[in-house]
C-alpha cells in the first residue's frame, strides 16, 4: 500500500489539493502581497534553491518576511535584526509558507515530506539521514509536527528517516491534521531559529571531538590530570571544551520528554551557545561541564554549578548502550574531588519525582538525604491592564539576550523588592516567587509585554491558589556532605 502511494497516488494528492487550495486562497494570498508591496516594497517573494529529490536543485516559493541585507553585506544581520513586524506575524502563523504551494503543484514539493534546507547543508547529512532525499520535501513533516522549529537539527534530521520507515497515506494525513491543529495554536514555531540555534553545517563542525583532550585548550585551561578514583575502566573524566557544547546539550536533551523540556532551558536550541559560552568563561563561570569521550561523540556529560559553599549537580546524562558501565558515577566522583579540593562542603542536585529509580539511587546507594520539594505549574496569563508601580528596568539587555538565546531574565522594580523573571522562548513566563502569580500588578506587566505567553510558577510547595493550574513536573531535593560522599 505505501509503495502504491509512494509511486504515484501521493503526487495525485498533492495535485488535487494544491490546485483547490490556490484557487480558495487566491484572494487572501492577493491580499496578503498587496500588503507586502505596500508596507515593504518589493520584493513581495522570496525565492531561494534547494535541494528536492534526488538532491535536485529546485526554486522554493515565499512570502518575504525580512528587509533585504545592506548592499555588500548580504549577512551582515542576523534574522531577527532582519525580520520585519509584519514578517514576525507571517512567520508566526505560517502564512509565509502559503506560496509554496505552488511549488507543489509545479511537482518541485508534497504537502508532507521532509522540510527542504539549504543546499550548502548537502556534504554535512549523515549516509542514513540522506533517505530524506527519496521524497519530494514538503510544506510540513514528521520532525515539524515533534517540535518544528525548537528541535534540535538531530532530532529533526532522525525524524526524517523515522518518515521514511514508516511512510504511508495515514501517516501524512496525522502530520497534516497536526500540523493544522499547531498553525492554530502558534505552537513551536521561532520567529528567528537562527538566534537560538546554529545552523546545521555550523553545528556539525562544531560538534567533533577535541582532537586531544589531554593538551592545553585555548584561553589558557588545561585538562588537569586525573587520579584512579576520578576513571571508569577504558574511560577518562575530562573537562568539557566550548566545541563539545552542541554534544553536551544533544546528550541532555535526550533524558527528557518534549513536554517536560518546554520548562526547562535545555528545551531551547540557544542553550547551546550559553554552554559555550560557560565553558569559555572558565573559572570566571560558576558552570562546570565534565564529559567521557569515546571514538565517535561523547559517551556521558554533566552539568554543574559552584554555590557558596556547595557543588550542585544540574545535569548528567550517559548514551543509551553505555548506561550501568559507571560513567555517570565517574564524572560525578570527578567534579566532587575537584569541590572538596576547593573547600565546599556540600553536594546538591534535585530529582525529578518521576524518576523513582533515580531517587532509591542517591537515596539508597549514596546515602543522600532527601529534602523538599519543589513543583513547577503552568496556567495561561490572564489579561490585565491594570495601573501597576512595576516597571522593567532592564528589557533592552535581556531582550539581546532573548534573541541570542531563546531564554533571558529581566528586573521588574518600582515594587517593594526587586522581582526577576525569566522567559523560555514564546512559551512561558518563569517566576519563582509564588506571591508574583497572584499579584495584579505584576500580571499587567506581563500581560502587556506579551500576553500569549504562560506562566510558570517555580516554587517549594504542592499546589498554587486559584484554579487553572497544570503541574508540569516536581523535583526533589538531595545533599550530602563532599567530605562523607568520598571517604564511603
Amino acid at each position: 500500500m505505501a509503495s502504491l502511494y509512494e509511486s504515484g497516488c501521493k503526487r495525485l494528492v498533492d495535485l488535487a489539493l494544491s490546485l483547490l487550495l490556490l484557487l480558495l486562497l487566491a484572494p487572501f494570498l492577493s491580499l496578503i502581497a498587496g500588503i507586502l508591496l505596500c508596507t515593504e516594497g518589493r520584493p513581495v517573494f522570496f525565492c531561494q534553491k534547494r535541494p528536492g529529490r534526488g538532491e535536485k536543485p529546485f526554486l522554493l516559493i515565499k512570502f518575504r518576511t525580512m528587509r533585504p541585507a545592506p548592499p555588500g553585506a548580504p549577512e551582515a544581520l542576523p534574522d531577527a535584526g532582519r525580520v520585519t513586524p509584519l514578517g514576525a506575524f507571517l512567520r508566526r502563523t505560517s502564512i509565509d509558507e502559503l506560496p509554496e504551494l505552488w511549488n507543489v503543484l509545479r511537482g518541485d514539493m508534497s504537502l508532507v515530506g521532509p522540510r527542504p534546507l539549504l543546499m550548502r547543508y548537502l556534504p554535512y547529512f549523515r549516509p542514513a539521514e540522506r533517505v530524506r532525499f527519496r521524497f519530494r520535501p514538503g510544506i510540513t513533516g514528521l520532525a515539524q509536527v515533534q517540535g518544528r522549529n525548537n528541535a534540535a537539527w538531530d532530532q529533526r534530521l532522525a525524524a526524517d528517516i523515522q518518515y521514511a520507515e514508516t511512510f504511508g497515506f495515514l501517516q501524512d494525513v496525522r502530520i497534516l491534521a497536526k500540523t493544522f491543529i499547531q498553525v492554530v495554536l502558534g505552537r513551536d514555531v521561532q520567529v528567528a531559529p537562527s538566534t537560538a540555534m546554529l545552523d546545521l553545517d555550523q553545528e556539525r563542525a562544531v560538534m567533533q571531538p577535541a582532537k586531544d583532550a589531554s593538551r592545553e585548550q585555548g584561553g589558557g585551561a588545561r585538562v588537569p590530570a586525573r587520579s584512579q578514583a576520578t576513571e571508569s575502566p577504558g574511560f577518562h573524566v575530562v573537562d568539557a571544551v566550548a566545541s563539545d557544547a552542541a554534544a553536551i546539550v544533544q546528550l541532555i536533551q535526550g533524558g527528557f520528554e518534549p513536554r517536560l523540556l518546554a520548562g526547562l532551558v535545555y528545551g531551547y536550541p540557544g542553550i547551546r551557545f550559553f554552554v559555550a559560552d560557560q565553558i569559555g568563561l572558565g573559572a570566571l563561570s560558576p558552570y562546570r561541564y565534565k564529559v567521557i569521550r569515546g571514538p565517535d561523540g561523547l559517551l556521558a556529560a554533566a552539568e554543574f554549578r559552584i554555590l557558596e559553599d556547595a557543588l550542585f549537580l544540574n545535569y548528567v546524562a550517559v548514551v543509551p548502550d553505555h548506561f550501568r558501565k559507571g560513567l555517570a558515577m565517574a564524572v560525578i566522583a570527578d567534579m566532587r574531588q575537584e569541590a572538596a579540593g576547593q573547600g565546599l562542603a556540600r553536594f546538591v542536585l534535585d530529582v525529578f519525582t518521576h524518576n523513582r529509580i533515580a531517587i532509591n539511587w542517591y537515596a539508597n546507594k549514596l546515602k543522600m538525604a532527601p529534602g523538599e520539594v519543589t513543583t513547577a505549574w503552568m496556567a495561561s496569563l490572564p489579561a490585565l491592564d491594570l495601573p501597576t508601580p512595576y516597571r522593567i528596568s532592564d528589557f533592552p539587555q535581556a531582550e539581546s539576550v532573548h534573541q541570542r538565546l531563546g531564554f533571558s531574565e529581566f528586573t521588574l522594580a518600582g515594587g517593594p523588592s526587586p522581582l526577576r523573571i525569566g522567559r523560555l522562548g514564546d512559551r512561558f513566563f518563569r517566576l519563582v516567587q509564588p506571591g508574583a502569580a497572584s499579584d495584579p500588578a505584576v500580571l499587567s506587566v506581563l500581560s502587556r509585554l506579551d500576553p500569549a505567553r504562560r506562566l510558570l510558577v517555580i516554587a517549594p510547595g504542592s499546589h498554587p491558589a486559584g484554579p487553572g493550574w497544570e503541574l508540569l513536573y516536581s523535583t526533589q531535593r538531595f545533599q550530602v556532605g563532599i567530605q562523607e560522599y568520598i571517604h564511603a
